[in-house]
């Protein structure tokens, strides 16, 4: 009955008005690989400062990353393009890793981008449903301050592209077919400019600050999206923003591990959403926590952002607690007492104009 109860609710918010959730446009880089790593018992974010290093001085480009830690281990989700994947897999293979212990899940996937997203929480729910009715699991995804990125199938991507002209419009295309005819050529352009500039210190536009948030870590099985998605739905109706999201796969696709804040609600509302989802392992941190954005005119275009990064918190002594990087943009989330001393950190390794808080 509780079931129906949310599945009715779902289905009368579908039924309303469509007018929020007409986007821009998406995106999609075709063909890549998503290699995904659960490190058991591993808190020390060494090790992804190792791997993205390895992968900067072998001189491949993340299109996207995302990490995350908790008090099980840490977590890891790195894409690159197909014909670098051989590449990318044995710089996993030399990294002195204890075998054991890591669970490494490879995919031939697509990136798919809808934007913008306006922080609204509607918009993730119904990309959520859109992949839940179409049996589409994402191995990974991350928003940055204009888009949501998901991982997802290669071989699922065009049935993808068609789930999407259901619960969004888009003011560019109102086809399939028009979206089709508007990329013809794209993929090639953007390939050719890839780690075409590579100045010692990568420009940002400005760094963002959002202070006093909530952070949430969820655990869950992977068939139980239109679940997340229903709870994104209410937070919406509660007003809250999402203000950063990354997710990642544990143990082969079968659970999915995600990083959640909000801005600070007077009641937890997020917790009260979540009463009907018991099968869910919930963390609420005790904390209030702190998320950072930033983008860059060639931060899609180089190699070694995130490793530069991971690099400038190691010397400084900080350990965040979620990055996500995707083509573009950097978000990540570090305690509340820490923004003063990673606002210098990144400031002594990229070019930063201008510090804005909200």
């Amino acid at each position: 009955m509780d079931r129906l109860r949310r599945e009715n609710a779902w289905d009368e918010a579908e039924a309303g008005s469509v007018s929020g959730r007409c986007l821009g446009g998406f995106k999609i880089l075709w063909d890549n690989v998503h290699f995904s790593l659960f490190c058991e018992d591993s808190q020390d974010p060494k090790h992804a400062l190792k791997l993205c290093s390895a992968l900067s001085e072998s001189k491949l480009n993340l299109p996207f990353f995302t990490f995350g830690i908790d008090e099980k281990g840490q977590y890891i989700g790195l894409t690159v393009e197909s014909e670098l994947a051989l590449k990318a897999q044995k710089i996993l293979d030399s990294l002195s890793w204890e075998k054991d212990k890591v669970y490494l899940a490879t995919s031939r996937s697509s990136i798919l981008s809808i934007f913008p997203h306006r922080s609204k929480p509607e918009i993730a729910a119904s990309l959520l449903d859109a992949f839940s009715k179409n049996n589409i699991q994402p191995a990974a995804m991350a928003n940055s301050s204009a888009a949501i990125s998901a991982v997802i199938d290669r071989h699922l991507a065009a049935k993808a592209t068609q789930a999407l002209f259901g619960p969004f419009c888009f003011s560019t295309y109102r086809t399939p077919e028009d979206w089709k005819l508007a990329q013809k050529g794209k993929e090639k352009i953007y390939k050719e400019i890839i780690a075409s500039y590579q100045e010692k210190r990568p420009k940002v536009y400005s760094l963002n600050w959002h202070l006093n948030l909530d952070l949430f870590d969820i655990r869950s099985l992977s068939t139980e999206l239109r679940n997340m998605a229903q709870l994104f739905m209410n937070l919406d109706r509660a007003g809250l923003k999402l203000t950063f999201l990354i997710s990642s796969a544990v143990g082969g696709n079968q659970e999915q591990k995600f990083f959640l804040a909000f801005p600070h609600a007077p009641k937890d509302t997020f917790r009260e959403n979540l009463g009907n989802l018991t099968s869910w392992e919930v963390r609420k941190d005790s904390q209030p926590v702190a998320s950072f954005s930033m983008n860059g005119p060639h931060f899609g275009d180089r190699y070694g952002i995130a490793a530069l990064l991971l690099k400038c918190f190691h010397e400084a002594g900080i350990r965040p607690i979620a990055i996500g990087c995707t083509v573009a943009s950097i978000m990540g989330l570090v305690e509340s007492g820490q923004v003063k001393a990673v606002t210098e950190a990144i400031r002594g390794s990229f070019d930063v104009p201008a510090v804005m808080e909200k």
